[in-house]
């Protein structure tokens, strides 16, 4: 319920393809991912169960990557 919530009050973010094609994840990465990294920030973090993707944007700025995985265990541990 609160994923949908925050899908709600959530805005659409466009990156053009030749922008996310020259993040220099690209390569690695590929498309949709450089296009996320190029948009992460601390007022714009990334949550994602992609381990790849969270080390990259990790490697940026710790603070504004959260890999789900860590929070989904932590969950399931308590009940």
């Amino acid at each position: 319920m609160t994923l949908r919530i925050l899908i709600g009050e959530s805005h659409k973010v466009v990156v053009a393809s030749a922008e996310a094609a020259g993040h220099p994840s690209f390569p690695r990465l590929g498309l949709t991912d450089a296009g996320l990294l190029g948009l992460v920030s601390r007022d714009t973090p990334l949550v994602t169960v992609d381990l790849d993707l969270y080390l990259a944007a990790a490697a940026a700025d710790p603070s504004s990557a959260v890999n789900y995985c860590h929070h989904q265990e932590r969950y399931t541990q308590s009940n």
